[in-house]
């Protein structure tokens, strides 16, 4: 009789996923988790002690890097990735 057991290993967190795939800086991918999570620009920019332009710069170029245009296509598209390498 074979037995097979399958290891869980633990996947890093979510922003070093997303910088592996999907090129993102670090900062992109922290900031696409934060607004994957609902948080509004300000409430990113006061966590992260940025400004709210400087967060929606970053939210621009995390949009292009991802191919999508809204956040709701952006929190889409994160969540689909996370359950894809989850599974």
């Amino acid at each position: 009789m074979l037995w097979i057991k399958q290891v869980h290993r633990p996947l890093p967190p979510l922003p070093t996923l997303l910088r592996a795939g999907f090129a993102l800086t670090p900062r992109e991918a922290e900031v696409a988790r934060l607004r994957t999570l609902g948080l509004k620009v300000e409430g990113i920019a006061r966590r992260l002690e940025r400004s709210a332009a400087t967060i929606r710069r970053q939210l621009e170029s995390v949009h292009a890097k991802l191919g999508v245009h809204t956040d709701v296509e952006l929190a889409q598209r994160v969540l689909r990735a996370e359950a894809f390498l989850r599974s």
